[in-house]
């Protein structure tokens, strides 16, 4: 039976690899047209050049600088290069997201997290704005624990008030769920959280007469 090699599971490979630095250098060439277009505009009002979704998308100097440098490549003869905190198939999705400025449905329900803290360490706004649009549109009482997680891992205010303001309101369907907890054990800051947050609500419906 023949031996086969397969590669870890977060790495990309040589065709992907270049593929991203092209898309990098495409969104520079982009971004000095939409430099000349805004100062065409001063001149005449009818020039007007705006950039695709898949510009915006990949308009990260994070992952711009790790691209052109050698810091994430391995060894010369792997030919690859690691984002460690990925798997294969979360890679596979942020790259279309890159080149396409969206993902499927399906695709994106599935990779939502993972792809939230990528945005967050990579410095990518579109995907950052994405994953939020896509959390708060799907925010249940079986995910908001995640949600909430997701959110305060990434620093995202407004998304960790709107998760924590959900769970408050659904407090029995959420804290005697299976997933509660492992997500205090886990997170006993956001508990705590959780739990003062559903006093101060008591406490204001009591003080309104609800």
């Amino acid at each position: 039976m023949p031996f086969i090699l397969r590669p870890p599971r977060n790495t990309i490979c040589p065709a992907c690899y270049e593929g991203a630095r092209s898309l990098i250098a495409l969104t520079n060439k982009l971004d000095n047209i939409d430099k000349g277009a805004d100062k065409s505009s001063t001149n005449s009002s009818s020039t007007t050049v705006s950039s695709p979704k898949s510009s915006k998308a990949s308009r990260s100097e994070i992952l711009k600088n790790m691209l052109d440098s050698d810091g994430c490549k391995a060894p010369p003869n792997d030919n690859t290069i690691t984002l460690s905190e990925l798997d294969h198939e979360e890679l596979d999705a942020l790259l279309e997201f890159l080149y396409t400025g969206t993902l499927p449905k399906e695709k994106a329900e599935k990779h939502v997290y993972s792809l939230s803290v990528a945005a967050d360490k990579y410095d990518i706004p579109f995907l950052h704005k994405f994953c939020e649009h896509r959390m708060l549109g799907s925010l249940n009482s079986s995910n908001a624990l995640d949600v909430l997680e997701i959110s305060d891992l990434c620093s995202n205010q407004g998304l960790k008030e709107t998760a924590l303001n959900f769970i408050v309101k659904n407090m029995e369907d959420v804290v005697f769920s299976a997933r509660f907890d492992a997500f205090a054990l886990k997170n006993p800051h956001l508990t705590v959280q959780i739990t003062r947050a559903s006093f101060m609500d008591i406490k204001s419906r009591r003080n309104i007469g609800v």
